[in-house]
């Protein structure tokens, strides 16, 4: 497999190498340079439009990219491959610009009635220990399963890598489905029905972007169905989800990921005032962190992912690690901290 993608790869600098959650097997998907859509608004895309989308967190600073591949192959994830791994959560003290950044959230949710959610996020710098891209990622497949695991290229945006547990959209149009993820909690889940394990910030966390979601389903098409909450393992960490089933015609699909993107899940609530209040306090920029990735194919089936458990892989043997968390006036700065720095391990754990 390694030897062949090599081949395919050479020369070629736009491409994604996925595996889809619980799939066995993993595609490549190749664009040439005039195969390449770029945009800094959904408003570019129509509803004929179709291939890998890769969009920022913030489309007014960075460009989304449409990979409309020109070649597809697919090939047999290995089972030869995979390493022990332990959970090693460093215990580090929140730094100064997280904790000035935490600070000022804080105030704004306590001062603000009308800002109820922020989620706060940081980012932090790795050794890649001489390891390649795309050994990393045969090592994500292999020990997150029911992750969308992506190894992303190209011109514009770099090499990006991550293991993703948040659903975005899946489906058709006349069936699509979209996940409320939120709360975090470092254990194993042995009930998923079970939420005694769950305090009322989890739980309020989740019920908020559950709410946004639903509103932005019924502004733009038909809510068939909610499920949930329920609790949902990814990787080492637990989360609250809940998953909605609606409709919507075709042409207005681009229109909902516009609307709903980004969710209180990755940004806040309401959505206008957190973005503003992050763009000022946060520290670094969030490029592709918390952005969206996947299969669109608005006339067929799309599977879109919210960018998280994510890192930027840099030339420099480094890559950039993101995380974030979301806050509530009952939040504590230790335990955000520390919350990051678990989200962080997932992928940080495959380097050791």
């Amino acid at each position: 497999m390694v030897k062949n993608f090599e081949i395919l790869l050479k020369d070629n600098n736009n491409f994604a190498l996925f595996r889809l959650p619980n799939e066995k097997r993993i595609k490549v998907l190749i664009s040439k340079p005039e195969s390449v859509i770029v945009s800094q608004t959904f408003a570019d895309f129509n509803a004929t439009d179709k291939g890998f989308l890769f969009a920022p967190y913030n489309l007014k600073k960075h460009s989304s990219i449409l990979l409309q591949p020109d070649i597809i192959e697919e090939f047999d994830l290995p089972t030869d491959r995979t390493e022990n791994l332990s959970i090693k959560v460093d215990s580090t003290q929140p730094d100064d610009n997280y904790s000035n950044a935490f600070s000022a959230a804080l105030n704004q949710l306590h001062e603000n009635k009308k800002i109820e959610k922020l989620v706060l996020a940081r980012s932090k710098s790795i050794s890649t220990n001489g390891k390649k891209p795309l050994d990393i990622f045969i090592q994500a497949c292999l020990h997150y399963p029911n992750a969308m695991v992506y190894w992303f290229c190209s011109d514009i945006t770099g090499s990006w890598l991550g293991a993703t547990p948040e659903v975005f959209i899946s489906g058709s149009c006349d069936r699509l489905k979209t996940v409320a993820l939120a709360g975090s909690k470092s254990f194993q889940i042995k009930d998923k029905s079970d939420l005694s394990m769950w305090d009322e910030k989890n739980k309020k966390e989740q019920k908020l972007v559950e709410e946004f979601l639903i509103n932005c389903i019924k502004s733009k098409g038909r809510l068939l169905d909610a499920v949930g909450p329920f609790s949902f393992q990814a990787g080492h960490i637990a989360h609250l989800k809940s998953e909605l089933l609606f409709a919507i015609e075709k042409d207005e699909l681009m229109n909902f990921i516009a609307y709903a993107h980004p969710t209180p899940a990755i940004c806040g609530l309401p959505q206008s005032s957190a973005k503003e209040f992050l763009e000022i306090h946060e520290s670094f920029d969030r490029l592709y962190f918390s952005g969206l990735l996947g299969w669109l194919d608005p006339q067929n089936s799309s599977n879109l992912f919210v960018n998280l458990r994510c890192m930027n892989w840099l030339s420099n043997h480094s890559a950039t690690l993101f995380a974030g968390s979301g806050l509530l006036p009952s939040s504590n700065l230790l335990s955000e901290w520390m919350e990051t720095e678990s989200k962080m391990e997932t992928l940080k754990r495959l380097f050791d």
